[in-house]
């Protein structure tokens, strides 16, 4: 399992990567319907995205980075 810092780094670095995708996808930049995509992709998420092997994200650290993003996004 990864550790708490290990995980929001790479939650934060999915995020990103995940709100390209998205506003891409929807042709948008419009928060409001990217963000909540990219926070349901980031709840689905238990796993290291990046690798192949994937390894576990610390549960509590996924929790509290979502929490963190939601608060700062209003949603």
């Amino acid at each position: 399992m990864l550790n708490k810092k290990e995980t929001k780094r790479l939650l934060k670095e999915f995020a990103w990567s995940c709100y390209e995708f998205w506003a891409n996808e929807l042709n948008t930049d419009d928060d409001k319907e990217v963000w909540p995509k990219v926070i349901r992709d980031l709840e689905c998420t238990n796993h290291n995205p990046f690798s192949p092997q994937g390894e576990e994200l610390d549960k509590d650290a996924k929790a509290e980075f979502i929490k963190q993003l939601k608060l700062d996004l209003d949603i």
